[in-house]
C-alpha cells in the first residue's frame, strides 16, 4: 500500500530569474536556521527510465537526483529541481526520507537566509563535476 502525502505548498520562497544562472529559488521571507524550507514530492525511477534518461533524452538532465541511502534515482517536484547550486556557501541542503517508502524530501536553512536571498545548495558533485557551479 502507498504512503499517503500531503502536499504543503512552500511559503516562505519563489522561483525568480537569477543572474548568470536562470531560474532559482528566493526567500520572500526570512528563514530561521534549522527551519523546512519545503518539503517536495519524488517520484521513484526505475532502471529503465534512469537509461533512457541517461542515453535517450535532453529534456530531463537536470531533474534526477540519485538517492544514496536509497539506492534509487528519483525526479523531484515542487520547486526540488530549481534550487541553485553552490559548493562553497550553501545556506541550504537535502535531508533524505527515513525510510524507503517515503516519497518527499526536505530542504532545510542550514543558517538564517533573508528576505530576497537567493537559497542555494551544494549539489555534491567532485571536483571535475564542477562545471554546473555557474558563480
Amino acid at each position: 500500500m502507498t504512503k499517503k502525502f500531503k502536499i504543503i505548498p512552500p511559503t516562505k520562497i519563489k522561483i525568480v530569474e537569477t543572474p548568470g544562472k536562470g531560474l532559482g529559488v528566493i526567500a520572500t521571507a526570512n528563514i530561521k536556521k534549522g527551519e523546512i524550507i519545503e518539503t517536495f514530492p519524488v517520484i521513484y525511477l526505475s532502471k529503465k527510465d534512469v537509461k533512457y534518461l541517461d542515453n535517450e533524452s535532453d529534456l530531463l538532465t537536470f531533474y534526477p537526483l540519485y538517492l544514496e541511502t536509497h539506492r534509487k534515482d528519483c525526479i523531484m517536484l515542487g520547486y526540488g529541481s530549481v534550487y541553485n547550486h553552490d559548493r562553497k556557501n550553501p545556506n541550504a541542503d537535502i535531508y533524505y526520507p527515513k525510510t524507503r517508502n517515503d516519497r518527499y524530501l526536505l530542504m532545510k536553512a542550514l543558517k538564517k537566509i533573508s528576505k530576497g536571498e537567493e537559497i542555494v545548495y551544494d549539489y555534491g558533485f567532485d571536483d571535475e563535476e564542477e562545471f554546473l557551479d555557474l558563480k
